[in-house]
């Protein structure tokens, strides 16, 4: 066999195996899409069925995601979606925070992380129980929100998406514990 064979038939083959992971990835950015839920009393369900391996509801997000106001729950399950996916690459080191971050505009999000004057100011809200009757609090100081063009008002519960969470070092999981409003002031 000539060498010149060899190196196009590796070539070949190494397209073939490109193509081959294209399409995989297709396939499930197409079952993702299909799966998606419409109404907020499908989105838990969903959650638990596509990210458990890497995403938790607590209790009180499930809770509160029953009587979300947000009006675009497509653009709440791609958050979610953000967080089980980019942000778990990102806290095991396979991305960058700037990486993850430009992941998360590009998908119309962006990270945030402070503590506000409401924090301050609603103590329980902003300190939720975690693990869940273990009486230990963990600080929310952590969401994840949508980009909002100035045609949106950021007070109206409707358009302004916000996804409270930490990160569970002992599971490795994204603990969200509360979507898709912005926490009580």
């Amino acid at each position: 066999m000539s060498t010149a064979f060899y190196k196009r038939s590796l070539e070949l083959e190494e397209n073939i195996s490109r193509k081959a992971s294209e399409l995989d990835t297709l396939k499930h950015e197409h079952q993702y899409e299909l799966t998606k839920p419409c109404r907020y009393s499908d989105v838990a369900d969903w959650i638990k069925n596509s990210f458990s391996v890497t995403l938790i509801l607590t209790q009180k997000a499930k809770t509160v995601l029953r009587c979300g106001k947000f009006q675009n729950i497509p653009l709440l399950c791609n958050g979610v979606r953000c967080l089980a996916t980019d942000f778990i690459d990102y806290v095991s080191k396979k991305s960058t925070f700037e990486e993850y971050s430009v992941r998360l505009k590009e998908k119309g999000f962006e990270h945030r992380s402070d503590s506000s004057e409401a924090a301050k100011n609603n103590y329980a809200a902003y300190n939720p129980e975690y693990p869940e009757g273990s009486g230990q609090t963990v600080e929310l100081k952590t969401h994840i929100r949508n980009k909002t063009d100035k045609s949106f008002d950021k007070h109206d519960p409707r358009s302004v998406l916000r996804i409270y969470f930490t990160y569970d070092n002992d599971l490795e999981k994204v603990i969200v514990h509360y979507l898709p409003d912005h926490l009580p002031t």
